[in-house]
């Protein structure tokens, strides 16, 4: 069949795969033409975007109890490009520590903008945490890595951000232990933590 532009702006007699590989290009397709429907089996499930803070080597601390507050520097933004996508969000602590000389708890809650995601279920006046960190001693403390599959359900920007949370008046410590001297050892060793965020699209 002969191709024919028409007048009213169509082509006829064009059959399937009769255009030369190339000629549709990615500026061709209009915003959100594709969707999910029509993609080949395993297609989904790509990384579509990621914000990180970097490395953070500060030593935030905290001395707060029954409370949750901010932690400096692990708070990171992302604008979902589909209400179907999952934010993956990696936490990864390097170091937790406490002065305490004895065995202590620090509670971490993660926010979605101001909600807190993924933290127990409501019991009495018990304490609702997203994970917790236990040390045994000043000295001998170690890191956590943390991972949520949220689902944020929308296409504005929001901000995922950690809050922790002490236990009896002492100072809480990210990336160092309670006992810090000025020395070599292993057990004053300073570390370094990170808060990344993945776009996983449907």
């Amino acid at each position: 069949m002969a191709i024919t532009i028409n007048g009213t702006g169509t082509i006829t007699g064009l059959t399937a795969g009769g255009l030369p590989d190339g000629s549709i290009t990615t500026d061709d397709l209009a915003a959100n033409a594709v969707t999910a429907a029509k993609l080949a089996a395993g297609a989904g499930g790509k990384i579509l975007q990621v914000q990180t803070t970097g490395s953070i080597t500060s030593t935030p601390s905290t001395t707060s109890q029954e409370s949750f507050g901010d932690i400096s520097g692990f708070s990171v933004n992302i604008t979902p490009a589909a209400t179907s996508s999952k934010v993956l969000v990696i936490v990864n602590l390097g170091r937790v520590g406490c002065n305490f000389a004895g065995g202590r708890i620090t509670a971490f809650r993660l926010m979605r903008d101001s909600t807190a995601i993924n933290v127990g279920t409501v019991s009495q006046d018990r304490f609702l945490t997203s994970f917790v960190h236990a040390q045994p001693d000043p000295y001998y403390t170690g890191g956590i890595t943390y991972t949520f599959l949220d689902s944020p359900s929308t296409t504005s920007q929001v901000t995922y951000k950690l809050q922790f949370s002490g236990q009896n008046g002492e100072i809480h410590y990210i990336n160092r232990g309670g006992a810090d001297d000025n020395n070599s050892d292993a057990p004053n060793s300073r570390a370094a933590s990170s808060m990344t965020v993945m776009e996983v699209g449907a």
